[in-house]
Formats: C-alpha cells, structure tokens, sequence
C-alpha cells in the first residue's frame, strides 16, 4: 500500500510540473505542441465503471482491531474541461457501493459466544460516493492512449448499515431448536433486554453505544491514475476518511476500476 501510494503522488507531482509549463508558455501552446507532435485533447467524457473496492477499517481506539471489507461500486464519471489550451478537468460523479464483511473468532477475539454456540458477524454498508477530483491528460503523440491522474475530495452518504450475528455451523443446533431462527427466538426471550440478532448500526438505541453508532455523512480525500485506450478505461486509486465512521474510526478505500467513455 506504501508503494501504490508514492506511486501515485508521484503522478500527481508530475500533474503539478506539466501544468506549471503549459502556463508558463500559454502564448507559445499551439505552436509548441505542433513541434513536438504532441497531442492536446481537451474534450471532456462521461464514463460508466465498475470497481473492486479492498478496504480498511482503522481504529484509535484502546483494545479495538482494525479489519477489512469488500466492497464493489458501480458509478457515473463526467469530466468538464477547464482550460481552453491546457488538458486540465474538473471530474464529478456519484457511486454506489456495497461492502461486506464477515468475521469469526480468528479475526476476532471478543465475539459473541451465545449458550456454547460459536456466533459469525457480518458487517454491511451501502453508501453514495459523490467524488470531486481535478484531473490532467496526457496524451500519447499518434495513438489513442492517454494517462489521466487525479486528485481531490469524497462526500459520503451512508445509506444502510448493518451489523448480523449469525450461528458459525447451524448443524450444531441438534434437536433442540427446530432451526436458526427458533434459537435466535428463544435468545430474545432468555434475556432481559433481548439479544439482536441484526443491529441497524446507525441507531443509538440498537447499538447501545453512541460512540459505536456509525455516522450517515463522511468526506475524504483520494488521489489515482487512469488509463484510456480508446473509449476503454483502467484505473487505480487510493482514498481515506477525513471525518469518522464513529469514534476514532476511518475508513481507507482501494479502487481497482474499469469502465466505457462516451
């Protein structure tokens, strides 16, 4: 992850120095760019992708563990130019995305263990991604290849939030409930306050904790590179939380996409 990284900054300083020059020589441009045959391509796109989203979840908090999700996106990318002599864009756009995942006792060690039965938590979270980057093309002198890194900032909204306890083998149920839902039924009625078996992470009440219930808005940051050929696109990114998920807890997101522009 270090490495993706300086990679990508990298890029992003290469972004700043290019488009240092092509102001510095805004007069001479056209000219400039006939000599040396490179191409200058300001028109801006509108993209559909899919992403494979691998993410981290940190926490600062005393004898917390971090963990990983899953996530899959599907999103909606427009690029705007913003220069007339410069191949300099603004990109906005809106994702949807899932994330799961799923922990035993070897990820952690204080999961529940309910009448001797092993317990599973499945974590889930559905969220809208709306990204606002600044982005800058180069493209390749007499091909249809062009490289567009990119940075900028994140809005999040998080839509659904759950958390499940489900049974790690409900074979080990034998004959004394007639299946999972019958046992999660008489552990409602066992204990005083009732034991959820799914828990809406962002109701107080449901997860007995402020500082444990998640928040529905968060932004960040995010920086990447992407490639065309042609109208296909192939990109790599890399963002963090800037606010909370809840206390002391932020998410970092890897972005492995690929997509058409039209």
């Amino acid at each position: 992850m270090k490495t993706m990284k300086l990679y990508l900054t990298c890029c992003l300083l290469a972004i700043v120095t290019s488009v240092s020059a092509q102001f510095a020589n805004s007069n001479n441009n056209v000219s400039a760019s006939s000599s040396s045959g490179r191409n200058i391509d300001t028109n801006g796109w509108n993209r559909l992708s899919v992403s494979v989203n691998p993410m981290k979840i940190t926490t600062d908090i005393k004898g917390g563990d971090d963990f990983n999700m899953t996530g899959f996106s599907l999103g909606y990318t427009k690029g705007f130019s913003i220069a007339k002599q410069i191949p300099l864009f603004l990109e906005v756009g809106i994702n949807a995305r899932y994330a799961f995942k799923k922990l035993d006792k070897d990820d952690m060690d204080a999961l529940e263990d309910m009448d001797g039965y092993e317990m599973e938590r499945k974590y889930s979270l559905l969220s809208l991604d709306v990204p606002l980057n600044i982005a800058y093309k180069f493209s390749f002198p007499n091909s249809n290849v062009a490289l567009v890194p990119y940075i900028g900032i994140n809005f999040k909204g998080n839509i659904i939030g759950k958390s499940k306890l489900n049974l790690a083998d409900p074979d080990e149920l034998g004959e004394d409930y007639d299946d999972e839902d019958d046992f999660w039924k008489d552990q409602e009625k066992q204990e005083k306050d009732g034991i959820r078996q799914s828990t809406n992470m962002f109701d107080k009440k449901e997860t007995g904790d402020k500082d444990a219930t998640w928040k529905r808005f968060q932004m960040g940051w995010q920086l990447g590179i992407g490639l065309y050929y042609n109208q296909l696109y192939a990109g790599i990114g890399y963002g963090k939380d800037f606010t909370e998920l809840c206390k002391k807890t932020k998410i970092g997101t890897t972005s492995i996409t690929i997509g058409y522009s039209f």
